[in-house]
């Protein structure tokens, strides 16, 4: 097996000539096509796409070339074809190493595309923007993008970027170790690529399989799997695509303690990027050069191996900020230029107006002064008593503020901290806006074993009255749930109606309060993908693949009622991969709306979240609030806003 895997590994370096004559028919193509007359619009793209091809062999070249595509498509205002350069030059910006200008390159992309509702190429640049961070070796924000990237295909059926998200959504489980959730990634994305024809991710999700295999410690089956995958591999025709497989190979043959193997392949895939010139990909594959010879019980190899990975390392971050910080240091000087010239010209014009304005102005106001003395006299007067009732008044004021502002500080110190929600929910955001300074709305949140609960609710009123009632409730809910150990919702709602019903002596003949309030209570168990609910006035919503789902829910308050008591419902459902869950209190709808001056109502509502319901995290927050303040217009907040949305908590392994 070991010969038979360095002759093919032989055999791909020295045909890598002949590896490159398809792509190199393609860059001809295109240098004939800009001797041309063509559009400009057919030239800006003419000029990205060779950007792209040439990079394969000369990333400064490449850059180049796309750099001047994007300038001619910011010329003729061509946003689709600007997208699309500053997609280019963000993936060419990651092979340099330089990730503060690849990061600034994709998001320019991403803000363009949304703003044209491109969801095929937004997708794209989710996909590009998540491998800036896996290169960043910030592991959760990959694992995020490269989410949004998959759901964004999978939302318009597109196969052929639903394996190429898979195969590195893949890659990014097995960076968190979630090494079962990889295999059922790359598996789907095996069969997103051979119906859609692709041999590259087909070989790519194949290479992923193996590893899992491998880690899963069968070995057999990770072999089989390697060797349809090096077939596949030979029929490709970019040195570029083979840098990455020789990294990947190497990675599998680590695990699988094929130590010379592993080797090998890492230094065919080094021999590979020193010849393109990648230094990010450098980086990479000496960290596993340095795993390689750690496992080999070569330790000196392996401590010389981590010292040109982290040179490189640090190499490519004082390049890439002293380059950042003296384009920044250059623009500032430019624009000082600028304004240094501009404030002498107009100092000049203002000089000549000026002498004249005075000896208008000076006529004007010996005229005035006269008159002007008596009454400067009387307002004197008036301005002292004045100043002094406003000081009082202020001083008023200010005692009021203050200790608002301090019960703010107490409710925001009930509150969860964001952080909390991010780590149990991923993709998730909370949307909080109280009408005054503090708020009749609340959240609350858990981990417990394998449940995790969020709470949603709407406190009677708002302003003071509804902050005292959230801290009150907040704490009565981590009482029942922390020190009761109650998980059911119903009986939650049960506990927590009779404790307020109690505290605030609701239905006594000398108190016949009705305060309470209405609320969404969701224990997610992981474990068995099940969720288990109760909600009374207060909307969940389930945004689930193309479609959008208001679960049931009870229309009573937790809080005292006249007459009979009803008991709460609760409910539960299955959770699918994919699932992703609104939470929010009735602020939406009781917004007066701009144009009618009526509430907006919950179809409003459900209208704003169809039009975005393939969106996720930060991305929906920002569509829903600038819809949601777009039918408000300049009318006044009716009530406190609150809207939490979350994904399907994943099982950590």
């Amino acid at each position: 097996m070991k010969s038979h895997s360095i002759i093919f590994l032989l055999f791909t370096l020295l045909t890598g000539v002949s590896l490159r004559a398809q792509d190199q028919r393609e860059i001809d193509s295109l240098k004939n096509l800009l001797n041309t007359e063509i559009p400009d619009a057919v030239r800006a793209d003419a000029l990205s796409g060779l950007g792209w091809e040439v990079s394969y062999e000369s990333l400064s070249e490449g850059l180049v070339y796309a750099q001047k595509g994007l300038a001619l498509a910011q010329k003729i205002q061509n946003k689709e074809i600007e997208a699309r350069a500053w997609n280019v030059m963000g993936t060419i910006y990651l092979d340099l190493g330089d990730y503060i200008r690849a990061t600034e390159a994709h998001l320019n992309s991403i803000r363009i595309r949304e703003a044209q509702n491109d969801t095929r190429g937004l997708a794209t640049s989710y996909h590009n923007l998540s491998l800036v961070y896996k290169s960043r070796n910030d592991f959760q924000k990959n694992l995020e993008y490269m989410r949004k990237s998959f759901f964004l295909h999978q939302s318009i059926g597109n196969e052929e970027g639903l394996a190429a998200s898979s195969s590195n959504l893949g890659n990014a489980y097995l960076r968190i170790d979630s090494v079962d959730q990889a295999l059922a990634v790359f598996t789907n994305g095996l069969a997103y690529s051979r119906r859609a024809n692709k041999r590259k991710w087909e070989m790519s999700n194949m290479i992923g399989i193996s590893e899992c295999l491998a880690l899963n410690e069968q070995n057999e089956a990770s072999e089989d799997t390697l060797k349809q995958a090096l077939i596949l591999a030979r029929q490709l025709n970019s040195e570029y695509e083979m840098i990455k497989i020789y990294a990947d190979v190497a990675r599998i043959r680590l695990v699988q303690k094929k130590y010379d193997l592993a080797l090998a392949y890492a230094d065919s895939s080094l021999w590979l990027i020193r010849k393109i010139k990648s230094p990010d990909s450098e980086k990479e594959i000496w960290q596993s050069i340095a795993k390689i010879k750690e496992a080999q019980g070569d330790y000196k190899g392996s401590v010389l191996a981590l010292t040109r990975f982290q040179q490189l390392k640090d190499s490519l971050l004082s390049v890439n900020v002293q380059k950042h910080q003296s384009e920044l240091e250059t623009v500032y000087e430019s624009e000082k230029k600028d304004y240094e010239i501009n404030s002498l010209i107009k100092k000049k014009s203002i000089q000549n107006t000026y002498v004249l304005v005075l000896i208008v102005g000076f006529l004007l106001l010996l005229g005035l002064a006269l008159l002007l003395f008596n009454r400067i006299k009387f307002r004197q007067r008036s301005s002292v008593l004045l100043a002094k009732q406003n000081a009082e008044i202020d001083e008023k004021n200010k005692d009021i503020t203050d200790s608002i502002n301090y019960a703010k500080r107490i409710q925001e110190a009930m509150l969860p901290e964001a952080e909390q929600l991010y780590k149990q929910f991923p993709e998730s955001f909370i949307l909080y806006q109280p009408k005054d300074i503090v708020s009749g709305d609340f959240y609350w949140t858990l981990e417990k074993d394998d449940l995790h609960f969020l709470v949603v609710a709407d406190c009677t009123g708002y302003g003071v009255p509804g902050g005292f009632m959230s801290v009150m409730s907040a704490a009565l809910l981590a009482e029942i749930v922390t020190e009761q150990g109650i998980s059911n919702p119903a009986e939650i709602l049960e506990r927590l109606r009779s404790r307020i019903i109690s505290s605030l002596r609701q239905g006594s003949s000398e108190e016949n309060n009705s305060d309470g309030l209405n609320i969404a209570i969701a224990v997610f168990d992981v474990a068995n993908q099940q969720l288990n609910y109760a909600a009374t006035n207060c909307n969940i919503w389930r945004l689930r693949y193309k479609t959008i789902e208001r679960l049931s829910q009870d229309s009573i308050c937790v809080g005292f009622e006249k007459g009979e008591m009803k008991s709460f419902s609760s409910f539960e459902t299955s959770l699918l991969a994919g699932d992703y869950f609104l939470f929010h209190t009735n602020g939406f709808t009781r917004q007066l709306a701009a144009t009618t001056k009526q509430q907006l109502g919950a179809n409003v509502l459900e209208s704003i979240i169809e039009a975005n319901h393939q969106f996720r995290g930060d991305v929906l927050k920002e569509k829903i609030s600038v819809e949601f303040e777009q039918a408000k217009g300049e009318i006044e907040q009716t009530d406190d806003i609150l809207m939490i949305g979350v994904a399907t908590p994943v099982i950590q392994k």
